[in-house]
């Protein structure tokens, strides 16, 4: 059984040689005309001629005002500002959390016959 594999694989590496060589001829023209491509590159023209196809004959924009920011910059602060609202927070003396009230399972508003009527 390993023979047999050794010889696929023997196999399969003859094919794949055999279709690179069939293969390497086109690439190598293909190779050979991106050369030439390459060489004839003249930026200068190229560049003339890409102006001359997309000129719409408008005015160049103006110049766009500058800010800077790098400056730093004072905060106002608005009254729905995180900061805020923690500052309100601290404020009040009991606690807020909703796990802490009592269970209203037991209410009497909370009945089977009135399912829709949660207070």
């Amino acid at each position: 059984m390993e023979e047999r594999r050794i010889e696929r694989i023997a196999e399969a590496m003859r094919l794949s040689a055999e279709s690179e060589r069939k293969v390497l001829p086109v690439a190598s023209r293909c190779l050979d005309v991106m050369m030439d491509a390459a060489e004839s590159i003249q930026p200068r023209k190229d560049t003339g001629h890409v102006v001359e196809v997309y000129k719409s004959g408008f005015d160049p924009p103006g110049d766009v005002e500058f800010e800077d920011y790098s400056a730093t910059m004072r905060r106002s602060i608005s009254e729905s500002s995180y900061l805020d609202n923690r500052a309100e927070g601290r404020r009040h003396t009991r606690k807020l959390w909703p796990f802490l009230r009592k269970n209203k399972v037991n209410s009497p508003h909370n009945t089977l016959e009135s399912p829709g009527q949660l207070t």
